[in-house]
């Protein structure tokens, strides 16, 4: 079962993908990294984030 996401793992989530790709990333170059990086997190493996959780760590990062 999926446990939700804390904020301070989303803030993790999002410094992740900025020193993976910059600060000055697109959406499409985001969100894959960010894809990229559920597929090792426990419960999101094999179920992909919910759009509203793409857009909320999206938010943080720009």
């Amino acid at each position: 079962m999926l446990t939700s996401v804390t904020s301070d793992q989303k803030a993790d989530l999002m410094h992740f993908i900025r020193d993976a790709v910059g600060a000055n990333a697109d959406f499409a170059v985001f969100s894959a990294h960010l894809l990229g990086l559920f597929e090792n997190i426990p419960g999101f493996e094999t179920i992909a984030p919910c759009d509203a959780l793409i857009h909320e760590i999206w938010g943080l990062y720009r």
